[in-house]
């Protein structure tokens, strides 16, 4: 039992399989082709999505398509690499394996770009150090204090002669020490535009000089895209953000930030508090483009009817299917959310004893309530559900059928009976009865145990603690 889909296999140079792009992304792909070609300056694009949405598959396929073209690109996984304190370091030695895997480590421009980040993490390093004050001034000025440089005669007479030469002598050093880390920064651009040159497949940037199409047009010398910034602690992703802007703008590079605004948004109130999160964030990118949802279009076209035939194959998950479905045209889900649900599905099959009761218009329900709200999943298991909670959360009176808008969805009666069933709702006797009957076979009992007994499926796996029984 696989409890999520295998991740996608994606060579270097394949790019949008027919087979493997089910979600037809490729058209988007080729319009954000022709928007990196186009650009004839330095850029950051933020490609926003939420959570969950394919984002990282598309941008695989996406850089496969790319390296057809003969485009030198780097991707850099934000989550796997948040361990690392420095971003910098992080940042330039991607680069520096990116030129080596295209066999540029023996040229000049290669040596200068690491003699130029190694230079660079020093003043970086030097700027963040905390130098012993207190030490140094006997006591006399704090750190904020010597920050500001609020040094007054009489604390230095205080503090003695020898005590005013060493912050005499501190503050020459750092004066010298910032004229002389301005010139490693530039150096360090100067000689990663060099660099940048040499990785462009015909040795120089190529910006602007034919029309930019994805077959034929201007290629930028180096796509860096920086993928799961949505992920990554909220200091690291900022700390990427800053150094992207202040050390790595330069003629010849791209960045592609792929990540959902609004989680780092949310990094930005962690790092700052109460600020204006949007507004810091634009700082750093030049342009935001959407990533393709399922906000438009009819609901089996979409993303969520594709995927969903992925996770519950075969004509015999179609009723699982079409719940998924008719809920999600009211409260779309991530596919991530997606997965989750179908694991407790599949836990619920493995469970199951054979010719056992299988309702999917409960066991379905119970599966995403699971996922999206624990409280009411809580008052489920234990009896507690009432039948206006479960309106709130489903709607199905809102659910419409496919080929008929106008009509409510079958599905969704077929789904509210079963639950007024069980929670003792009123319900017609001839609807009542053909429910009582459905369950006969099964040989089950009270209709009042069955939301128990699928909790106790879904929850085989759970510890007491997680399950709260009380």
């Amino acid at each position: 039992m696989r409890l999520f889909p295998p991740d996608l296999e994606i060579g270097q140079e394949e790019g949008f399989d027919q087979e493997k792009d089910i979600f037809g992304r490729r058209q988007f792909g080729y319009k954000l082709t022709k928007i990196v070609q186009a650009l004839e300056h330095p850029a950051v694009l933020l490609l926003d999505g939420y959570w969950g949405t394919g984002k990282t598959t598309f941008i695989k396929m996406w850089l496969g398509e790319l390296s057809k073209l003969g485009v030198p690109t780097i991707y850099f996984d934000a989550f796997a690499n948040d361990y690392h304190e420095d971003a910098f370091i992080t940042l330039a030695g991607e680069i520096v394996a990116r030129a080596e895997e295209l066999g540029h480590q023996d040229s000049r421009s290669f040596a200068a770009f690491k003699e130029g980040a190694i230079n660079v993490g020093k003043a970086l390093v030097r700027a963040s150090l905390r130098i012993g004050v207190r030490v140094a001034s006997a006591g006399v000025l704090t750190g904020a204090e010597l920050e500001g440089i609020k040094i007054t005669g009489e604390a230095a007479k205080a503090a003695g002669d020898e005590t005013a030469k060493a912050l005499d002598d501190l503050l020459k050093e750092r004066l010298e020490s910032h004229k002389a880390d301005r010139a490693a920064f530039e150096r360090f651009k100067a000689a990663l535009t060099d660099l940048i040159q040499v990785l462009s497949p015909s040795g120089e940037p190529t910006h602007g000089k034919e029309e930019a199409t994805p077959d034929k047009g201007s290629t930028p010398s180096l796509i860096f895209v920086i993928d799961e910034l949505d992920r990554c602690r909220p200091s690291f992703a900022l700390d990427l953000l800053e150094k992207i802007k202040h050390f790595f703008g330069t003629e010849g590079v791209i960045f592609i930030l792929v990540s959902s605004l609004r989680q780092l948004e949310s990094a930005v109130h962690y790092a700052y508090g109460d600020v204006e999160a949007r507004a810091y964030l634009e700082k750093f990118y030049h342009l935001r483009l959407l990533f393709p949802s399922d906000a438009a279009g009819h609901p089996h076209e979409r993303a969520t009817a594709i995927y969903l035939m992925r996770l519950f194959p075969g004509e015999g998950a179609a009723t699982r299917r079409n719940i998924i479905l008719n809920f999600c045209v009211l409260r779309p889900l991530s596919l991530r959310t997606l997965e989750r649900i179908a694991a407790y599905m599949n836990i619920i099959s493995v469970s199951t004893p054979i010719r056992s009761v299988e309702i999917a218009e409960l066991f379905m329900v119970l599966c995403i309530i699971k996922v999206l709200d624990p409280d009411l999943y809580r008052a489920a298991r234990n009896k507690r559900l009432t039948l206006d909670q479960l309106n709130n959360f489903l709607r199905t009176t809102d659910w419409k059928d496919e080929g008929r808008p106008q009509e409510p969805s079958q599905i969704g009666t077929h789904v509210w009976d079963w639950w007024a069933y069980v929670l003792g709702g009123q319900l017609n006797e001839g609807t009542k009865e053909t429910l009582r009957q459905s369950l006969a076979q099964y040989n089950f009992g009270d209709p009042a145990e069955l939301i128990p007994y699928y909790c106790d499926l879904i929850d085989g796996f759970a510890f007491p603690d997680e399950i709260e029984t009380r």
